[in-house]
């Protein structure tokens, strides 16, 4: 979402809050967004696939068979 170190709501929320003044309850936001949200786990898995196998083509490695 925005880069930083932890991807969990609370900091998310804070990085939020740093480009957009805090009128708005960004962890609740965060928190009905993930929870009630329809995520259709395989387009997600593979999504995540191929973003790790490009970063590992660019380092020169091999993907790990999974």
């Amino acid at each position: 979402m925005l880069d930083g170190d932890r991807k969990s709501i609370e900091p998310m929320a804070g990085r939020l809050t740093a480009i957009d003044p805090p009128e708005k309850d960004y962890v609740q936001a965060l928190q009905q967004f993930i929870n009630q949200s329809n995520w259709e786990d395989s387009l997600v898995q593979e999504n995540m696939r191929q973003r790790i196998g490009r970063i590992c083509r660019r380092r020169g490695r091999r993907m790990p068979n999974g």
